[in-house]
């Protein structure tokens, strides 16, 4: 289960000189020459990394993809991820009412269905990965699973 973060880097000709972004992509500490940096325009980095954290791919599905688990890549607003961090936060306030706020879910290679120190260690990880995410105005976010 993936949160990747894309920046746009592309080069407008109506941008400042302060508004442009530089890339540079480096192998073995020398320019990389196959890439050619005034050509990439987004930036994707992988911002969030789960494994068997049903609860938070149940939430994406129901939230996020129209309740379709097809193991795609769906956008991710920023109001969403926002309810999910108020949601998470709850949990880790409140962890006897995790069954109601952030239920986990069963199937195929989903991990535990147990409300243990698993489930809380990885409420406590999407917290700290959604902070992250919320503190960057100019990013979006897209969610994709694979199993």
């Amino acid at each position: 289960m993936y949160l990747e973060k894309r920046t746009d880097v592309r080069l407008w000709n109506f941008q400042k000189p302060e508004e442009q972004f530089e890339v540079v992509v480096k192998k073995g500490g020398v320019t990389y020459p196959n890439i050619n940096s005034e050509k990439v325009t987004t930036i994707v980095e992988e911002l969030g990394y789960w494994r068997k954290a049903n609860q938070i791919h149940l939430w994406f599905v129901e939230n996020v993809q129209d309740n379709v688990d097809n193991c795609g890549e769906y956008f991710v607003p920023k109001v969403k991820l926002e309810e999910l961090l108020e949601i998470c936060l709850a949990v880790k306030l409140n962890p006897e009412q995790a069954e109601t706020l952030l239920p986990t879910a069963s199937g195929f290679f989903f991990g535990g269905e147990e409300y243990d120190e698993w489930y809380f260690n990885d409420i406590e990880h999407t917290i700290a990965v959604l902070k992250e995410a919320l503190a960057d105005e100019d990013a979006s976010y897209y969610y994709s699973s694979s199993w």
